[in-house]
């Protein structure tokens, strides 16, 4: 909108004649105003109601109430606020999108944005409270329809909580506060993957915000299933992979002078060894809702961890050797065999990403198949073509792992 007034006012402000010798003085037309720039931003306003597409109009008062808020506050929050109720409008009448590129097999799958987090992202870089108090809002209206769904309806709870954490991201750069108080929201749903991407991305910025954070989020899910506790497990050492075996996958994007906080690494030992000393006073292996039962992703963690363990917390070595040795004697053989063939799997020699989606593609195991796909796209190097990598996200089978991957 501001770039149509500009080339509006550009014209109008041109003199009439060129003199090639001599140059006129340049004239300003009546027309040129702060004034009747406003006028037509607020005349666009009323326009889009004649919009039949949604998605458009909204976008359009977006930007709009962004070109306003400078100069009359009410007006833009009041467009604002017209944005975010056709939002919530339309996101009841749709649901969240998938799209297809293309009618290919090979085609990417595309989650499109929900509007009403484009809306909410928009208006917290102008007034983080009151985007807050609607987010607030909106998180409590949806809590109410989703105790109304299936106990398991686990994907739409996630996918809550990674929108919550997406437009937490998009306010770190501005405003680190206000990006962390909209996070909070998120650990009153399952922990995902985009949790630690969030954490580290604060880190950039502010470290003691994201230190304080993660151990706020260790706090909330540390009585959780270990496909939710162990999204916690990187950021204290600095890893960019989890150490259990999880729903999700990614290669974090670790700070280039990151050094680990002892303090924060402890808490999360602490935590880990006590859950599993718990665990072993269980006669049978818990089972999980992912591929793994709570003891062997206790034992996956503590041997992926045991080394930096023994360099950062020598004092807590020996404990997490010997919870070690005991979780894995609670595993019955076929879970040993197939733990132990992970960690294989950790060490063997790199491969490149040719070699890597082909040893994917021979895997039986959904879950197995789909994990080294994920680790195969998010360790690509830039030389990889990207239609080559969209056609091996699309050959990962789960929506959960691949919408985020897209994204």
């Amino acid at each position: 909108m501001n770039r149509v007034v500009l080339v509006v006012c550009i014209l109008l402000c041109l003199p009439l004649g060129i003199n090639a010798q001599k140059k006129p003085p340049v004239t300003t037309s009546s027309l040129c105003t702060r004034e009747n720039a406003l006028d037509t931003t607020k005349q666009q306003i009323l326009l889009t109601r004649t919009f039949d597409n949604q998605v458009h109009r909204i976008a359009v008062l977006i930007r709009a109430a962004d070109l306003l808020w400078p100069h009359d506050q009410e007006k833009a929050l009041a467009t604002f606020t017209e944005a975010f109720d056709l939002a919530v409008q339309n996101f009841k009448e749709n649901g969240d999108v998938i799209t297809r590129s293309s009618q290919s097999k090979f085609a990417a799958v595309i989650q499109q944005p929900d509007q009403r987090f484009k809306v909410l992202a928009a208006l917290a870089k102008r007034d983080p409270a009151r985007a807050r108090k609607l987010s607030d809002q909106m998180l409590q209206d949806e809590a109410k329809e989703m105790a109304e769904k299936p106990a398991d309806d686990d994907q739409s709870k996630r996918g809550a909580g990674e929108k919550i954490l997406m437009l937490a991201r998009s306010l770190v750069q501005d405003d680190v506060p206000a990006a962390i108080n909209f996070a909070r929201q998120s650990l009153r749903y399952p922990a995902t993957m985009f949790l630690t991407a969030f954490i580290y991305h604060v880190a950039k910025t502010n470290r003691q915000a994201a230190d304080q954070f993660y151990l706020e989020a260790l706090a909330a899910y540390g009585s959780k299933p270990m496909d939710q506790f162990l999204y916690l497990s990187a950021y204290p050492f600095g890893n960019k992979r989890d150490a259990g075996e999880m729903p999700g996958y990614m290669v974090y994007s670790v700070p280039e002078t990151y050094l680990p906080t002892p303090a924060v690494q402890r808490q999360f030992m602490q935590t880990l060894l006590a859950r599993s000393e718990e665990a072993l006073a269980t006669p049978v292996e818990a089972k999980s809702s992912y591929r793994y039962p709570d003891q062997a992703q206790m034992w996956l963690a503590l041997t992926r961890l045991e080394k930096q363990v023994q360099d950062d917390l020598p004092d807590l070595a020996e404990a997490t050797a010997r919870t070690k040795e005991k979780l894995f004697a609670s595993l019955n053989p076929s879970t040993q065999k197939n733990v132990t063939g992970e960690i294989a799997s950790d060490n063997a020699p790199k491969r490149s990403f040719d070699e890597q989606v082909e040893a994917a593609e021979k895997q039986t195991d959904a879950g197995r198949r789909d994990q080294q796909l994920t680790f195969a796209v998010t360790g690509a190097s830039k030389d990889v073509p990207v239609e080559k990598v969209l056609s091996t996200i699309d050959k990962i089978s789960e929506a959960s792992i691949r919408e985020p991957l897209l994204n």
